[in-house]
């Protein structure tokens, strides 16, 4: 093979790579997506130059890592990308990303049989997945739901007094960085009044229903256990926060931690694993276009993330003593794995 046709074979398959991570999941690409994509792909490219699904060993990550820092270069964090618009359901809000305007008031709607409200696409959600708990022989009720600047203004001073400003902290936002502001949050309890607003309510029928099937209805456990360093709160299973059905579907097949995870809010970070992983990804080198091999990570090796997620997926430099260096993309649960961002616990 002439050296001019190697050049291209390489130059098509690194092409194809990229499409891959926005579709090889089976994930809808927005329209900028694909419309990139398809600017990106040569005429000439074709799928034949991945390997068929079949052919792809039990256990392996695609797409494979690709030598190529465009890919992650597209996909670099900025505070441009954080979502900061508080009528939509996938807003970031924290004490480092507080609500624009402090005292926006979404349109709200009252949750079925209750006196609490929300937004009505977050009330919906909430009373589909009630009846269908109530079919699983599970009960659950609101204890809290929207909150406006004030009433968060009341209780976190409560608290301050209460515990002293550090502790308060932990256990409630400050005004105007709370998601029970933005409508979107849900407090839960179980029916029988056990363990409310305790972390013991993770054990309880109704922790235990929410937190297997929550996300099909649009919810995600907010403050999740060991990611007090991440979301500046302590573990909180019963508070609830609606995102929509296809991030939280997303959120909790990739098994990503936090919302600040998902936004990519974090920023680039490297993650140092302890022992030797057993998963396994797809390293492409320039030398193997024809024939990948798959390579365990060994102990010592570094992923670094260099960008937002996109569809479920991350794009890294992968760092090996005896592998070098090389750009690509690893799923979100497989980055999780490694306990990336250092949890507590």
């Amino acid at each position: 093979m002439s050296e001019s046709r190697i050049l291209t074979r390489v130059a098509q398959s690194l092409a194809v790579a990229c499409i891959v991570a926005v579709s090889a999941i089976g994930l809808d690409a927005g329209p900028a997506d694909a419309a990139g994509a398809a600017a990106r792909a040569p005429a000439a490219a074709s799928s034949s130059s991945i390997p068929a699904e079949e052919d792809v060993p039990e256990g392996a990550e695609t797409p494979y890592l690709v030598e190529d820092p465009a890919i992650a270069e597209q996909y670099a964090v900025s505070s441009a990308t954080i979502n900061r618009d508080p009528t939509s359901p996938l807003v970031l809000a924290s004490r480092k990303y507080p609500i624009q305007p402090a005292r926006y008031v979404p349109r709200l709607s009252y949750i079925h049989n209750t006196s609490y409200r929300a937004t009505p696409e977050a009330a919906a959600a909430y009373r589909k997945m009630t009846w269908w708990a109530k079919q699983d022989g599970v009960g659950m009720r609101v204890t809290s739901a929207y909150r406006s600047y004030d009433t968060q203004k009341a209780l976190y001073d409560r608290y301050v007094r209460l515990y002293g400003e550090a502790y308060a902290k932990r256990i409630s936002a400050l005004p105007g960085t709370s998601e029970h502001q933005l409508g979107l949050a849900i407090d839960v309890g179980d029916s029988s009044g056990r363990c409310g607003l305790q972390d013991c309510f993770e054990n309880t029928a109704t922790g235990t229903w929410v937190k297997k099937n929550a996300h099909k209805y649009g919810f995600i456990v907010r403050y999740p256990k060991a990611w007090e360093s991440v979301t500046g709160y302590k573990y909180e299973p019963w508070h609830l926060r609606y995102v929509g059905t296809t991030a939280a579907a997303r959120i909790y097949k990739n098994q990503i931690p936090t919302l600040e995870h998902y936004s990519g809010a974090l920023g680039p970070w490297v993650t140092q694993p302890t022992h030797r992983t057993v998963h396994k990804v797809w390293i492409r080198k320039s030398g193997s276009i024809d024939a990948p091999r798959v390579r365990l990570l060994q102990q010592g090796a570094k992923i670094s993330v260099t960008g937002a997620p996109k569809n479920g997926w991350y794009p890294v430099l992968y760092t090996s003593p005896k592998y070098g260096r090389a750009h690509g993309w690893l799923k979100a649960r497989t980055i999780w794995s490694y306990k990336t961002g250092q949890p507590e616990g």
